[in-house]
């Protein structure tokens, strides 16, 4: 759920549809089960689709190693901890997940805060791009039923721009709890966000410089990665 970390470390690609391919994952639900195989058995013609393949891959790539970085699994460890320690993890079913998807939607929340006007060009990009070549690509790798999905869900994210709100404290948390409610089908009563927002933003504070500085550790080890 890192939109906007995928996005600032390529930010400078000359291809939209690269940018595409590098949140696509994050648009399909159950991605690695429908697509994941399909899209490396088969190496497009068209440019654009070779751009969508080589957005994927960086996506990819970039997951790899920041969801092992020390600094990643720490922040997770502190939010669970924290969290604990406020009597929060027995209302949280699948907490796990909670943790994971927090740290990198405060990720995004902090590049937002570094750069305001990144999500202006994240949703320009994404804007460019042609919906018929992206069907055909869906076509092409076998995965046609799956473009209707992926096309709801990219025209809500488009047109709602809801990560312009990540700055907002209620607005974060709303879009925190709407990810984990979407893939755990959990709710968790008023104050429970309200408990865990607090926690969150505590956490925030005192991580500020790690959050910032992540996407470009990321960058560093994708340079001296094979």
């Amino acid at each position: 759920m890192n939109f906007l970390s995928h996005y600032y470390l390529d930010r400078n690609h000359p291809s939209a549809y690269f940018k595409l391919g590098l949140v696509m994952p994050d648009l399909v639900p159950g991605y690695n089960q429908l697509m994941r195989k399909a899209v490396a058995a088969l190496e497009p013609v068209a440019l654009e689709h070779r751009a969508i393949k080589q957005g994927l891959e960086k996506h990819h790539d970039a997951d790899r190693i920041f969801h092992t970085l020390p600094q990643f699994e720490y922040l997770q460890a502190e939010i669970k901890s924290e969290l604990k320690m406020q009597g929060l993890l027995t209302k949280l079913p699948r907490y796990w997940f909670l943790t994971h998807v927090a740290v990198e939607m405060l990720i995004d929340r902090s590049l937002l805060k570094l750069y305001p006007h990144l999500h202006v060009e994240f949703y320009k990009d994404l804007a460019t791009v042609s919906h018929p070549v992206v069907e055909n690509y869906f076509d092409e790798i076998g995965c046609k039923p799956v473009a209707p999905v992926f096309f709801g869900n990219f025209n809500l994210f488009t047109e709602r721009r809801f990560l312009q709100y990540y700055p907002n404290d209620v607005h974060f948390t709303e879009a925190l709890f709407g990810a984990w409610y979407r893939a755990t089908r959990n709710m968790a009563d008023p104050a429970v966000r309200e408990h865990t927002k607090t926690v969150l933003l505590k956490l925030e504070e005192k991580h500020a410089d790690l959050l910032v500085t992540l996407p470009e550790i990321v960058a560093q080890q994708l340079k001296t990665t094979p």
